[in-house]
């Protein structure tokens, strides 16, 4: 390490740190946890976010010997149980010891079998001020060995659960070497920190500008979220090289139009990788980046690193060098030193030019083994079928491809059911196998959508039990709850039966074409003229989301909108009207028409004549950056609204159907007189009276004095087992205009052992979850997680219940029992005697 070195190790927003510090804090962390039972060869779980910290701790884990794996706290904690369980650590180094963490993470942590867990702060003055033992054993020193593990990374596995691939020193310390001998790095570069934390592209941000004695250079928290921050930052922070996914990439062209003059002088390399690069992202980076080298890389976590590269010469860097039917995709090059991509066939033969096949990779410099509950499995290669040497081994990567004359391949995309979504690999496997624990669904199909980066997406069909009372959000929470948001599908659609083919099997054209009508008739219903500003916006959110079915009162998040969709959506609304709005008015709005307040009632001057908004050509894939997951907004639908004879079961409307509906008169009289009386009724006769009113009413349940629960349709409501609810409270069932839904659907569901405060005030279509608190005079307009204490108006969650606030349950007990509350899944409450 360059300990005298003026250049800084880690630039962040905080300051810098240099080499001397980057090495006494990794020698106080690395003492630190060997005082904590971690031994050579030990899984060290790193809990952090992107920070100098975590840099410190990578490093001072590899000093001692020992491996790594590293949790996302944005992950939900099903998702990080199971990686867990997978990696088996032995020691929890916490980097985040401020934020609390959720009774099931702890939970989860504890049934890992984590003997220790090392708190450490994540700021400078902390870490060099980590209190050691005295008179110990100095860190461990050893060269390690190249087939010592490094670290474990996780993708998901035909199986259906996260696969946890390990990796040695020695194919990282190789790639490593490579890119500094090809490209002629010195300690003069910068390196962005901006690759996903729980990937392994991680490790060049963070090792290859140690490996040169460069910086480290890191981000803001919210540089992926503000319109042009990122790209700004780069270039003020003067960073010269790039590890981007084709989908991160994008986040550095949105908006580009507007802002002409915008370059980055001082970017030497742009290094892509992950998914299939196009030309059109390379002409905008020449702009951007005049002198820039672009190269487009390949590789697989089974086969660490980069495996294959195709450096774009300057002369063509927008073109592709490739072949006419494929001319707007970048080649991935020829093998590395040391290494080969070849195409095989079905029957294992290297592909002529031009014919498609299996894209395979031959090297030494493999994975160790793949990890299931702590066992080590070898890894999926063959043998090489032209060598038959056991040691010669080739690992099939699933991926289409041809060779050009030259040599270089191209690669098409995969070959099975595992896809890339906005720059993750997913196997929707996993996604199966949360659906088929589902009780109430009978049948379901996630289909792909698009073949190419700018139109693919994930589109659910399900078919559910014919006594099933599901809607379409408690499918969408439940997903939420078992997936990473990069898995869960963009739309979701009921449908009666599975269309099949002749053969038997599920017929994908038939339905994706019922598909496509209910998205059509979506469309109609809610369908304006692009005169207003209301319908200039719906034009834009459209061109967007690639949608027609999207309608006035559609949630824009639920629709799909992805944190670089809404980066995309904030720089045309400002091209069109010229106001800017940010992606925190997008979150608040939620919807075309809130947002269309937020706009002056002023003339549009890039309507035509035929009502059409004037939208600007995309500037490159509005696929998700593969850093960071859509935006963690809840999953909650709307319920589709409609008279006890209406919509058809068949699909999941994001907004309700505006439909004039008059009471029965009669009926409406009976349901006033008996508000009345259980608004002013004892206790004991207030749950009777709404009961025969028609809300649905649970056992053990209490209702406060002078409360109302929606007067002109009862049956919307429905409230669950030992529900308590406070004086004065109002449960709003629908608005003017908006029918109740058919029979046997609700549009308020509260569930059990949740507890209401006083003068609180819930609006239609959301649902509160089991043990939720909903604190005294907010008002709830959104759904709201289980075991979740909301408060506000609007209602916001602001902690996590460990324990129901029942009869049973004293308030101390309730209040030492909360925790810092973090998007995830539903918890389990603790349960009282």
């Amino acid at each position: 390490m360059h300990l005298h070195s003026g250049t800084p190790a880690i630039q962040e927003q905080a300051g810098h740190w240099t080499y001397a510090e980057l090495d006494a804090a990794c020698t106080l962390l690395t003492t630190a946890l060997l005082q904590r039972q971690a031994q050579v060869g030990d899984v060290i779980a790193v809990y952090a976010r992107r920070s100098a910290a975590l840099v410190v701790a990578l490093l001072a884990i590899v000093r001692a010997r020992m491996a790594f794996v590293i949790l996302d706290p944005r992950y939900p904690t099903h998702r990080t149980s199971q990686c867990l369980g997978a990696a088996r650590p032995k020691v929890l180094l916490n980097l985040m010891p401020n934020i609390a963490m959720s009774a099931d993470l702890r939970e989860a942590i504890v049934n890992a079998g984590i003997r220790a867990t090392l708190d450490v702060p994540e700021s400078k003055s902390g870490l060099l001020a980590l209190a050691i033992e005295p008179n110990t054993a100095g860190p461990v020193r050893a060269t390690a060995d190249p087939t010592d593990t490094l670290y474990v990374a996780f993708t998901s596995g035909t199986t259906g659960r996260p696969k946890a691939i390990v990796g040695a020193h020695g194919p990282v310390a190789h790639f490593l070497e490579w890119q500094r001998v090809t490209f002629h790095l010195s300690d003069q570069h910068r390196v962005s920190l901006l690759s996903g934390l729980a990937h392994d592209p991680l490790l060049r941000d963070v090792f290859l500008p140690l490996w040169i004695g460069g910086t480290v250079c890191i981000p803001e928290s919210d540089a992926f979220e503000s319109h042009g921050k990122l790209r700004r930052w780069l270039r003020d922070t003067g960073v010269t090289i790039v590890h981007l996914t084709p989908a991160l990439g994008h986040l550095l062209l949105v908006g580009l139009d507007t802002d002409q003059h915008f370059s980055l002088p001082s970017l030497n390399y742009a290094f892509f990788g992950g998914d299939m690069l196009r030309t059109t992202q390379l002409e905008y980076f020449s702009r951007v980046a005049p002198r820039a080298t672009f190269v487009n890389c390949y590789g697989a976590t089974e086969t660490p690193q980069v495996m294959g590269y195709h450096v774009v010469p300057r002369e063509s860097a927008p073109t592709a060098d490739g072949s006419p039917r494929d001319s707007h995709l970048v080649p991935v090059g020829q093998g590395i030193d040391e290494c080969q991509l070849l195409v095989f066939d079905q029957a294992r033969r290297l592909c002529d030019v031009g014919v498609v096949g299996e894209v395979c990779v031959r090297t030494l410099h493999r994975a160790k083994a793949i990890l299931t509950n702590g066992t080590a499995e070898p890894a999926v290669f063959i043998r090489n079928p032209y060598t038959d040497d056991p040691l010669d081994l080739i690992y099939p990567t699933g991926d289409f491809g041809y060779y050009l004359p030259n040599g270089a391949v191209v690669c098409q995309g995969r070959r099975d059911r595992q896809v890339k979504i906005r720059g993750f690999r997913v196997e929707l496997a996993e996604i199966d196998r949360v659906l088929l624990s589902m009780r109430d669904v009978l049948q379901h199909h996630v289909d792909v959508e698009g073949d190419s980066e700018e139109t693919r997406r994930l589109v659910l069909y399900v078919v559910l039990r014919t006594d099933s009372r599901l809607q379409a959000r408690d499918l969408e929470r439940w997903l939420a709850a078992e997936l990473p948001n990069f898995m869960l599908p963009e739309q979701l659609i009921i449908i009666d039966r599975m269309p099949l083919t002749p053969n038997g099997k599920i017929d994908v054209a038939a339905l994706r074409a019922a598909g496509t009508r209910d998205r059509d008739a979506d469309a109609d219903d809610n369908c304006v003229k692009s005169t207003t500003v209301e319908g200039a916006l719906l034009a834009i959110f459209r061109h967007t989301l690639y949608s027609k079915s999207i309608g006035l009162d559609t949630d824009i998040f639920q629709a799909g909108l992805n944190s670089l969709q809404a980066v995309e959506v904030c720089c045309m609304i400002e091209r069109q009207f010229g106001v800017q709005v940010s992606i925190g008015a997008l979150t608040s709005a939620r919807t075309i028409r809130q947002l269309a307040l937020l706009i002056p009632n002023r003339s549009l001057d890039n309507i035509t004549a035929t009502g059409d908004v004037a939208l600007a050509p995309r500037a490159a894939s509005p696929a998700t950056d593969a850093a960071e997951p859509r935006l963690g907004l809840p999953v909650d639908a709307c319920v589709t609204g409609g008279a006890p004879s209406a919509p058809p079961k068949g699909k999941s409307r994001l907004g309700p159907r505006l439909i004039p509906e008059r009471e029965n008169l009669l009926v409406a009289i009976r349901n006033r007189i008996l508000q009345v009386f259980a608004r002013v009724a004892p206790d004991v006769w207030r749950v009777r009276l709404h009961r025969i009113r028609g809300v649905r009413i649970g056992e053990g349940v209490s209702i406060g004095y002078d409360t109302i629960l929606e007067t002109s349709y009862p049956w919307l409501v429905r409230i669950g087992n030992h529900v308590n609810i406070g004086i004065r409270v109002t449960v709003l069932g629908h608005f003017r205009g908006m029918a109740p839904v058919e029979k046997g659907g609700v549009t308020v569901d509260i569930r059990d052992d949740v507890f209401v405060g006083p003068g609180v005030i819930i609006l239609p279509n959301v649902t509160i979850g089991k043990g939720a608190v909903v604190g005294a005079g907010s008002v709830v307009n959104e759904s709201v997680p289980a075991a979740t204490f909301v408060q506000g108006i609007p209602a916001k969650p602001i902690a996590s219940c460990g324990l129901a606030l029942s009869r049973t349950t004293t308030y101390e007990q309730f209040i030492s029992n909360l925790s810092h509350w973090q998007p995830g899944p539903t918890k389990a409450l603790k349960q009282t005697d």
